[in-house]
């Protein structure tokens, strides 16, 4: 044997000491789940009159707002459809691209892109 089978052996030897002191501080898995219950009843009988009752003011408090909100609304009605109607994105300039008017129209079939682009001679002299 080496020296690093006899650390491996001692090793051994710890963990499974510290496995058997693990075993005997967990205690019994019935014993747990009567204690959980037990609390989870007491928390539940407890706090389901304060739940409803915190649920009930949060929906007071919200129909009392959502109230005053809709008759106060009512009479700046007007202005807020006129602001909304005369709003402009910020970012509206960003959908102006170059060429844009070519992408305007339905092209014809027989003819050129470049034609609408450039000029020719027949479209001076018909011009004049």
């Amino acid at each position: 044997m080496t020296p690093l089978d006899d650390r491996d052996g001692e090793i051994r030897e710890l963990f499974a000491e510290q496995r058997s002191m693990d075993r005997a501080r967990v205690p019994d898995y019935r014993t747990m789940r009567a204690r959980a219950s037990s609390s989870r009843q007491t928390t539940t009988q407890l706090g389901r009159p304060l739940v409803r009752v915190a649920a009930a003011a949060v929906f007071l408090v919200a129909g009392v707002l959502a109230w005053q909100r809709i008759h106060r609304a009512g009479t700046s009605h007007s202005a807020a459809v006129t602001s909304i109607a005369s709003w402009k994105s910020p970012t509206a300039i960003l959908l102006h691209i170059p060429g844009r008017e070519l992408l305007r129209g339905v092209p014809d079939l027989d003819s050129s892109i470049l034609d609408r682009i450039t000029p020719t001679t027949k479209s001076k002299e018909s011009g004049s």
